[in-house]
């Protein structure tokens, strides 16, 4: 999976690497720990995020990964967006460009991923 040069940072920054690699970065109580979480605290999450940002209830969480694969795949290509998805085959993620005629975001163009 490809991260972004500024999400590895944070992570450093953050010291997240201290923690076993089996925890779950977003866990129970949104803190990074062994438990899995629920889906019901990342609804709540977003629903802050999105009131926080007076962003309308058509704003879904699953959006980011939709705009993210979307302008992955017109600045990267298909493959790489495919493997980033985690998608078996090509076919599911031509589901996402449909957006082609949107502006790539700057930050695919100016960043590097790390790829793994």
């Amino acid at each position: 999976m490809g991260l972004n040069d500024e999400v590895l940072k944070l992570m450093l920054d953050i010291d997240l690497f201290r923690h076993p690699s089996q925890c779950y970065i977003f866990g129970d109580k949104m803190r990074t720990c062994m438990t899995k979480p629920s889906s019901e605290i990342f609804r709540r999450w977003w629903k802050k995020v999105r009131k926080a940002l007076n962003w309308g209830d058509e704003y879904r969480f699953y959006s980011l990964k939709d705009s993210g694969i979307r302008d992955l795949a017109n600045a990267a290509g298909i493959v790489i967006a495919r493997d980033q998805a985690r998608h078996t085959g090509v076919a599911t993620t031509n589901k996402y460009p449909q957006g082609r005629d949107m502006p790539v975001h700057e930050c695919w163009l100016s960043s590097n991923l790390t790829l793994y």
